[in-house]
């Protein structure tokens, strides 16, 4: 029942630095102070302890909650502290005095997570019930509790569609529901596609929008592909070991890339499934794949902070870039000379494809910047985020232009719209999934969301009012689920 502190410097694998002790049971959280003088860390002995990293001394051990401990975090000035518990409360510490400020009450769970605004006026807390509650700091009660359906929308792509008056087609890949959805932007209608056992982290569709592939979690590591027009699922590609991240099409459709967390990239022959080569040698998760304009040239990025260009004809590594971030996206602007990254580092990198120099690094995210896409006149850059926002870039002078905000959880995913006919000429849509669970469409000149995809919830639109027999917990997942909890009377009058 210790933590273990080690120092961490860039080729090496750590060095031991010292071990505190004081806890009576297993550690299940820990936190540093922002200034990183001070670690916070919690137990199911039911105590929060906080340590002083140059002496390794014990300076106070919050008392206070009566059950195990699940997750801490300090404020963004180092002055207050927030530790949840089993016992589904929260409690609110003043850090230099140790005493309880406030105890929040509310959820009927676990409460797994927690996270201070920057104006330190808001905490927002995520529970087991599936509600996220919004606390004031000030009088501590609850502010909002959002619900909704417990599925998080990891990864979406454009198919094209053979009308240009028509906006194309959106797909989306769920998380919890294991399911592939075709949207419908026009109508908000949508067909499911089958196949996948557990999480679906990737997609992608063919450049002739025929096919669509699925890459799966660590449970059901295989690739999944699908023919658009009749949902078929024709062919399993199984080989890699661990999650997988990022999935690919070549130029002609003929070959798919996939990036894992086994730490290999696998190519595919799309018509029979065949593995044609296994690319080995990044140290770290192969976080996200994308063909070069250059037909015989893949790149791949990830948490090993390398990128790397491969040869498909050999399999050889032609060249590795050392860039000094953890990289979770990467893309080709429409020339092919530019490549984008976004990092766990929160910036945006902008790299020239002949040098490996870096050309802009673009800053104001606040958490991980997980997908990046390029406007098809390759003038604007969109970055989406963990800060549930997506930035849009001017490129010739780095500024940000816009900040998208409304999802109500992590960015995973952005792409551009093309232009159609029945849009406006300078109309410009970005569309944007969630861990939410919605997708998002935005008209990028005036930074509005123009409209909202979700799907219909498991129960949407039951009515649990006046059913007995059921706890509140049971209650408050029904109501996640689409349940409306209220007479029939009052439901009319809303």
């Amino acid at each position: 029942c210790t933590i273990q502190l080690w120092h961490i410097q860039d080729g090496s694998n750590g060095t031991y630095w010292q071990t505190l002790a004081g806890h009576q049971g297993w550690i299940w959280c820990v936190a540093f102070s922002p200034d990183s003088r001070l670690l916070a860390s919690g137990s199911d002995d039911t105590t929060v302890k906080l340590w002083d990293l140059a002496t390794g001394e014990c300076l106070h051990t919050f008392v206070g909650h009566s059950d195990e401990l699940v997750s801490i975090a300090f404020s963004h000035d180092g002055g207050m502290l927030i530790s949840s518990s089993k016992d589904r409360t929260i409690g609110l510490w003043d850090v230099q005095s140790g005493e309880r400020v406030k105890t929040l009450i509310g959820h009927e769970n676990w409460i797994w997570a927690m996270a201070f605004d920057p104006h330190h006026r808001v905490i927002a807390s995520s529970s087991e019930d599936r509600t996220i509650r919004l606390w004031s700091i000030e009088s501590g009660q609850c502010l909002k509790v959002i619900q909704g359906y417990s599925n998080t929308l990891f990864s979406i792509a454009l198919v094209p569609t053979p009308n240009s008056t028509n906006l194309p087609v959106l797909v989306a890949g769920g998380y919890f529901d294991r399911l592939v959805r075709l949207w419908q932007i026009e109508t908000g209608e949508f067909t499911s596609f089958k196949g996948h056992t557990e999480a679906i982290r990737a997609i992608a569709v063919s450049p002739d929008g025929r096919f669509l592939a699925g890459g799966g979690g660590s449970v059901d590591p295989t690739i999944k592909l699908w023919n658009v027009q009749d949902g078929r699922c024709y062919c399993n590609l199984s080989g890699h070991t661990n999650e997988v991240w990022s999935v690919a099409f070549s130029m002609d459709g003929r070959m798919l890339a996939s990036g894992s967390n086994d730490r290999t990239i696998r190519i595919w022959n799309t018509q029979t499934g065949e593995c044609l080569q296994v690319l080995a040698g990044h140290m770290h998760w192969v976080m996200s794949v994308v063909f070069s304009s250059q037909l015989d040239i893949l790149v791949s990025a990830g948490f090993d902070r390398t990128i790397n260009f491969w040869d498909l004809q050999t399999g050889e590594c032609l060249r590795t870039w050392q860039v000094g971030q953890s990289i979770c996206t990467i893309a080709f602007n429409p020339s092919g000379d530019i490549l984008a990254s976004g990092s766990i580092e929160r910036t945006v990198g902008l790299w020239d494809v002949a040098t490996g120099a870096c050309l802009q690094t673009l800053s104001g995210h606040t958490h991980f910047v997980w997908s990046v896409a390029f406007s098809p006149d390759g003038r604007f850059l969109a970055s989406g985020s963990f800060d549930r926002t997506i930035r849009l870039w001017d490129l010739q002078t780095g500024r940000c232009l816009q900040v998208l905000e409304g999802h109500e959880s992590g960015v995973f995913s952005v792409a551009f719209i093309p232009q159609s006919g029945i849009d406006s000429p300078n109309r410009q849509l970005l569309a944007s999934s969630s861990a939410d669970a919605t997708i998002r469409i935005w008209d990028i000149i005036t930074g509005e969301c123009v409209k909202m995809l979700r799907s219909p919830r498991p129960c949407e639109g039951m009515n649990i009012a006046g059913i007995t027999g059921i706890t509140n917990a049971q209650k408050a997942t029904l109501r996640a689920l689409g349940a409306l909890d209220a007479p029939l009377e009052q439901q009319s009058r809303r």
